[in-house]
């Protein structure tokens, strides 16, 4: 490339960062042949650029993750407007952190507030703490699974409740909480305090198990009711045949033990 060519490459390069996709587009402005040959860190640093992660960084930035961490926090709020960028598990991975560590907190589906936005509202990381351990009060036992919904018609209550968040901040604030593992399942989370993974198919075992034998349509009606959550018939037969329950097609029926069946319809 020319000196006259970086120029103008560089007066172009508008954003912090670009895939190699979009670059090789902006790119091709500046000259028709130009590709994934033009694409080094040489000439990138001409243009104050680097490769990182397969994607084009400023050189403002040491890393992607830094890159991502700065862009999130740099607002009270931030929205996963699912750029190609974010489509990464760098992204994810930094994400997921940021709410591990509480600096930020999901409100709606892909928005997200910054702890420093909170504690403006008063609400510090005291509050954040004492709502886990009021709520690790609550469970108690640690194999329960439970939902937000269930623990609220039990009674559970916080001051946290009366900002008037969603519930999908509550659910992804107890999933944050390292004394907890959690699940989402279509509408809302499972969780269980626990260390382990938590599943849905151990979820639906263990509550079948309990009942040794259900209808699938009383299955389905009683974990919505109970749970408020949703399952679809194909799913909850295709995890608990994963788990050994015997699935009877013609009664529409599960059972913990074969042998239930078979006293059921021979005897």
């Amino acid at each position: 490339m020319t000196e006259e060519e970086y120029q103008q490459l560089k007066s172009v390069l508008t954003n912090p960062i670009y895939t190699v996709e979009e670059l090789k587009k902006v790119g091709k402005s500046i000259r028709e042949d130009f590709d994934e040959r033009f694409i080094n860190n040489m000439n990138l640093s001409k243009v104050n650029y680097q490769i990182k992660s397969n994607f084009v960084l400023s050189s403002t930035y040491n890393s992607i993750d830094e890159y991502f961490r700065t862009t999130i926090l740099s607002e009270d709020y931030f929205t996963n407007e699912h750029l190609d960028v974010y489509k990464t598990q760098s992204f994810k991975a930094v994400l997921y952190n940021l709410e591990k560590t509480f600096e930020i907190f999901t409100i709606e589906k892909d928005v997200y507030i910054t702890f420093k936005k909170l504690k403006e509202a008063g609400i510090t990381l005291d509050v954040i703490l004492d709502y886990k351990h009021s709520l690790l009060n609550f469970i108690e036992e640690d194999d329960r699974f439970f939902t937000l919904y269930t623990v609220r018609e039990e009674g559970f209550e916080h001051y946290l409740d009366s900002l008037g968040f969603s519930d999908i901040f509550y659910e992804r604030l107890i999933f944050a909480f390292e004394e907890f593992r959690g699940t989402q399942v279509s509408n809302t989370y499972i969780f269980r305090k626990t260390n382990s993974a938590v599943s849905l198919r151990d979820f639906l075992y263990k509550y079948v198990s309990t009942k040794r034998v259900i209808k699938l349509e009383d299955l389905i009606d009683q974990i919505e009711q109970s749970y408020n959550v949703i399952l679809e018939s194909s799913k909850a037969i295709f995890l608990l045949r994963q788990m050994d329950v015997f699935y009877s097609e013609e009664l529409y029926k599960f059972y913990i033990d074969k042998e239930d069946y078979f006293e059921e319809v021979y005897e």
